[in-house]
Formats: C-alpha cells, structure tokens, sequence
C-alpha cells in the first residue's frame, strides 16, 4: 500500500512539474511575441505615410496664391510702364542729337531729317552714309517706311518725326498700347524733351512745334 501512494504521488507531481515549466514557456513565447514590431503589409505602410493635404489645406494655398498675384502683377505692371517711358524719353533725346548731326553733316546746319534719312534705309547694314539714308539710328528705328509723319516701332512705342519745310521738325513718341506706356514725348529743335498724360496710348499726333512746346517739359 505505501508503495502504490508514492507511486501516484510522484506521477501528479510529475505532471504538475510538466504542466509548471509548460505555462512557463509559454509565458516566455507570449512575451518574445509581445516585444516583436507588429507586421504591416507594404501597401498598408505606403499608404500610412504618403498622407498628403486635405481639400481645406488646398484651397488655402490657392487662396494665398491669389492674394500674392493680385498685389504683385499691378505692381509688376506699373514698373514696366515707368520702364518704356523712361526709354521712350531717351529715345526721343537721341533722335534730337541725331538730327542736330544730320544738320551739320548734310543739311547746311538747318535742314533736318526723316527717319528714313536717318535711318540705314531699306537694308540693315550702312557702308556709305549719305543725306538718303545717313545711317545715324538703326534699322528699327531709322526704318524705311519712316518717312515724315509715319511711325517706326521699336520696343514699346512708335516714334516719328514730322519735317516742316525741312527747316523745323517735331519728334512724336507714342506707346504701342495702354499696357506699354502711359505718356506721350515729343520734342522740336529746341531739344527739349515734353511729355504729356496718355493712359490710353490714343494721343493725336503733334502736328506742329508749337503745340509740343505747350506741353510740361521734362
């Protein structure tokens, strides 16, 4: 009898000892488990980062685009304005000196030029300057077409020079649109620079000096 309660002692010893140290392992494993990073799928994970903006954030960037252009091309416009009519001035300044060269070069000191005669003439290049085509101002300005009273274009406005009786001469600059230039040049042989308002770049042409030197000079 003593025999048979140690043997089923130790056999439910046994067993509890095996089912002790399995719940141990166990334990172990669910811990090992536990400190693993969890498993995400590749698109799961792409999908995670590449978030991107909402439909709010996006009409906010617009808006503040909008709100930057609306400040910035009235401005972008108006300085290119002041730009042209800053040339248009110089230009006309330069057309002065060319007729006051042409004067003295071919016009007994009081006869003055076209533009065409100051011009080139029909071809770009000038090997022999004469009284037709002096070769004083380029091919743009100085263009063949250019004869009294008729515009050439160069840059943003046109420009001509009407000869009366070859002794007077007005030079007239006016912007090729409203969006060039908001002024109007002309000068006579005075060699003062005049300028009057023209936001519509529809200016009548000076027909004589007189009506130039009634403008506000420069």
């Amino acid at each position: 009898m003593l025999t048979c309660k140690c043997f089923v002692n130790s056999n439910i010893g046994g067993r509890l000892n095996a089912l002790f140290l399995y719940s141990k392992e166990t334990s172990a494993a669910i811990s090992r488990l536990q400190s693993l990073p969890h498993h995400r799928f590749p698109r799961e994970e792409n999908m995670r980062k590449q978030k991107g903006f909402s439909l709010i954030e996006l009409l906010i960037v617009v808006a503040i685009i909008l709100i930057i252009a609306a400040i910035a091309i009235p401005n972008l416009m108006r300085s290119r304005i002041a730009a042209n009519d800053s040339a248009a001035a110089a230009t006309v300044r330069t057309l002065n000196t060319s007729e006051v060269t042409y004067a003295n070069l071919w016009g007994s000191g009081i006869n003055y030029a076209t533009l065409a005669q100051l011009g080139p003439g029909a071809t770009s290049s000038c090997t022999t300057p004469s009284a037709t085509n002096a070769c004083i101002v380029d091919s743009l300005l100085g263009c063949s077409t250019g004869t009294s009273g008729a515009f050439c274009t160069r840059d943003a406005f046109k420009y001509t020079i009407t000869v009366i009786r070859g002794v007077d001469y007005i030079t007239y600059a006016i912007p090729t649109a409203a969006t060039q230039g908001d002024k109007d040049y002309c000068s006579a042989p005075d060699l003062v620079v005049r300028v009057r308002s023209d936001p519509t770049a529809g200016g009548a042409t000076l027909a004589t000096d007189t009506t130039c030197e009634a403008l506000s000079a420069l």
